[in-house]
């Protein structure tokens, strides 16, 4: 290998190391901004994960809330269809008392006429009365018996509507607390449901936004892998230099020890020479000979 081959490896190798600790940094920074990108990914997948959490309990709210107002309507049309069924029950009794009413020139109502017996035997009995007065009282109470007598046909009529209007009462309450309710619910669903629009809303943007993440961590991968495998080449690529600079050398230290052996092997020759001559020997000589030796 030439001088000028070896001292272009040297250089090619600082050139390496130079684009290696280059390549390190660049690969460090690359990391950190794809690991930023990654956790980043996964925050946002977390807010999603929580957000249709809400979502299915909004649902399920929402299902109990449709069960409760489809419960409540149920309640509220058999309250209002027993409601119309008691206003045909009164129609019918009234036109029933109003056709006896007339039957029998009754014009008052029997607890009326009852009230006012009482009123009057009370009154006899009580007050100090005019023999006159008295029989008057007396005669009116006899012929208000008597229409009380005739009307007592009607009472049951009136005591049934008396009980059905009653009942019309509490059905009507009945039919109204239910429609309440119903209203109520309905009324609270409507504020779920807004919840759940802005709740679908916000995981449409979470989602973008977390495409977008990922797209920008699989672009910092993909640049990642590129600098990575151009980092693998140069550190194969300063190997190579390496090795080719170790191999000149070790070939330039074994053809220096075979030019030293060689010098060695003729200055131990003349020393020998010298010796065979019984010439005297400098101090290099005996240096020689004992390397030799």
């Amino acid at each position: 290998m030439s001088k000028n081959k070896k001292d272009d490896l040297i250089q090619k190798s600082k050139e390496l190391k130079e684009d290696i600790i280059s390549l390190k940094n660049k690969l460090n920074e690359l990391n950190e901004e794809k690991e930023e990108w990654f956790t980043k990914k996964s925050d946002l997948n977390k807010d999603v994960v929580s957000l249709i959490n809400n979502i299915k309990r909004l649902k399920k709210e929402k299902d109990k809330s449709n069960r409760l107002i489809q419960e409540e309507k149920a309640k509220r049309d058999n309250f209002n269809e027993e409601v119309r069924k008691l206003i045909d029950e009164l129609k019918k009794l009234n036109t029933e008392k109003i056709a006896f009413f007339e039957k029998h020139g009754i014009k008052s109502d029997p607890s009326r006429i009852k009230k006012t017996i009482d009123q009057l035997e009370m009154e006899i009995e009580t007050e100090i009365l005019s023999f006159k007065k008295k029989k008057k009282m007396m005669e009116q109470i006899k012929r208000l018996r008597k229409t009380y007598k005739e009307s007592a046909g009607v009472t049951k009529i009136l005591e049934e509507i008396n009980k059905i209007s009653k009942k019309l009462d509490e059905t009507r309450k009945k039919a109204d607390e239910s429609h309440q309710k119903m209203q109520e619910v309905v009324k609270q669903n409507k504020g779920g449901y807004e919840e759940f629009i802005n709740l679908s809303k916000e995981i449409r943007g979470m989602k973008d936004e977390q495409s977008g993440a990922y797209n920008t961590f699989v672009e910092f991968k993909r640049k990642f892998s590129g600098i990575n495998s151009e980092l693998k080449d140069k550190i194969m690529a300063l190997k190579d230099a390496q090795s080719q600079i170790d191999t000149f050398k070790k070939e330039k230290k074994i053809k220096k020890e075979a030019k030293n052996k060689k010098l060695l092997e003729e200055k131990t020759r003349q020393v020998e020479e010298k010796l065979r001559s019984k010439k005297k020997l400098t101090t290099e000589d005996l240096l020689v000979f004992q390397k030799e030796g």
